[in-house]
């Protein structure tokens, strides 16, 4: 069965909004496809039409001059592509636990994409298949080892320090008035921050999210400290005086001191600035690496642990690293 997906972004559309998808395939800022019985993300950063028709076995891309198209492989898979064309430039790469292959739209043209064998890691050098490349063919298919450990060499990481770090963290932004009967998603990041500064107590198997009577007194006893009316409803002076407090937290883990982050940071981001996002994202408790993890790859755990960071900051919890993030982040690592 042969299954299309159009990747088309209106040009005032950014990747984080969900796209139109075909039979059950789901496309969003990345897609995951079944090809063969396995997994693959295609994801891509430009805005020009593009198509990809699945099949059993392979790819048909369809690319469009200027638009580019990323095929990423958690299992280290290497890729034929087919045929041969000048209008389509195909960088293949394989690095530690994963494999990309990256398809760059010179001209107009369709090429056919099919999973061929697994590529061994060397230093970051590409793997030897498909889009022209004059390397020799990849080798036989054994499936590699299932409990495989990345290099320790696959990305330079910065300078860290491995003493205990102090940082000071600014209070959650918020931006709506809440009051009694709220059930905004803001009321969950007021209410983590009124639990974690003692002046609410939630009964056990209680959810968060709504703004009942234990909420209305802890915003009281928060307005008493700060010096305002103790109405219990959250307006513009008690949304001010949230964000003008901070807060003392001890980092314990490697923290990359002074790294100044730059750059717009996910899905599919690698280098030495993703590493440096990793360690923080680890020290303070919301990443985990898994057997297959690769460090300086921004994949599915990092985005899921940006999410936990941006909630714990009051921000729009998107998982990408945006000016906001990265100010935070700068402000951790002392470069600002």
């Amino acid at each position: 069965m042969r299954r299309l997906l159009f990747l088309c972004v209106i040009a005032f559309c950014s990747p984080l909004f969900a796209f139109g998808a075909f039979d059950d395939v789901s496309l969003t800022s990345d897609a995951v496809v079944s090809v063969g019985g396995e997994d693959f993300t295609v994801y891509s950063a430009t805005s020009t039409l593009e198509s990809i028709t699945v099949d059993a076995t392979s790819f048909d891309v369809t690319m469009a001059t200027g638009s580019s198209l990323v095929l990423y492989s958690g299992g280290n898979r290497t890729f034929t592509v087919t045929p041969s064309i000048a209008q389509i430039s195909a960088t293949p790469s394989c690095a530690g636990s994963y494999s990309t292959l990256t398809l760059s739209g010179v001209g107009s043209g369709t090429v056919t994409v099919t999973p061929s064998g697994y590529c061994s890691y060397g230093g970051g050098s590409n793997y030897g298949d498909g889009g022209g490349s004059s390397a020799p063919t990849p080798p036989p298919e054994p499936a590699p080892p299932a409990t495989s450990t990345p290099p320790t060499t696959a990305t330079t990481s910065p300078a860290i320090a491995t003493t205990t770090t102090v940082v000071l963290v600014p209070g959650p932004l918020l931006t709506k008035t809440l009051q009694l009967g709220s059930t905004d998603p803001e009321v969950i990041t007021l209410q983590q921050f009124l639990i974690e500064r003692g002046y609410l107590v939630v009964p056990l198997g209680i959810p968060l999210g709504y703004f009942g009577a234990l909420t209305t007194d802890a915003v009281s006893k928060f307005q008493k400290i700060a010096g305002l009316d103790q109405v219990g409803i959250v307006g513009t002076r008690t949304r001010d005086a949230i964000a003008a407090t901070t807060t003392t937290t001890t980092l314990a883990g490697p923290v990359p001191l002074g790294f100044l982050f730059s750059r717009p940071l996910r899905i599919g981001s690698s280098g030495s600035d993703v590493a440096a996002l990793q360690q923080i994202l680890i020290a303070k408790g919301f990443l985990v690496f898994n057997t297959r993890s690769n460090p300086g790859y921004f994949g599915g755990l990092s985005k899921a642990a940006v999410i936990l960071f941006q909630k714990s900051l009051g921000l729009e919890p998107v998982g990408v690293v945006g000016p906001k993030t990265r100010r935070a982040l700068n402000t951790i690592t002392g470069a600002l």
